[in-house]
């Protein structure tokens, strides 16, 4: 009687640190994201989209998401 309670407790244990781990990832994985439309970069959809792509690719493209939310757009000068 006594170890079914510590299974119960091992396994609602394991599902609150699996909840937890995963909030921590969506959050981590929204940070671009969020800087860039607070920062209302034109390319902020982008942004996001590289972000999430960096669960794919070894968060690789997070990296670069986050150079790019934190970069300046650069609006160059027209042609006559």
């Amino acid at each position: 009687m006594r170890v079914m309670g510590w299974r119960v407790a091992s396994f609602v244990m394991l599902f609150v640190l699996a909840g937890l781990a995963l909030l921590l990832l969506v959050t981590v994985l929204n940070y671009p994201g969020r800087v860039a439309r607070k920062r209302e970069h034109p390319q902020a959809s982008a942004i996001e989209t590289s972000a999430w792509l960096g669960l794919l690719t070894g968060m690789v493209t997070w990296v670069v998401a986050c150079i790019w939310a934190h970069s300046r757009p650069w609006v160059g000068e027209e042609e006559s």
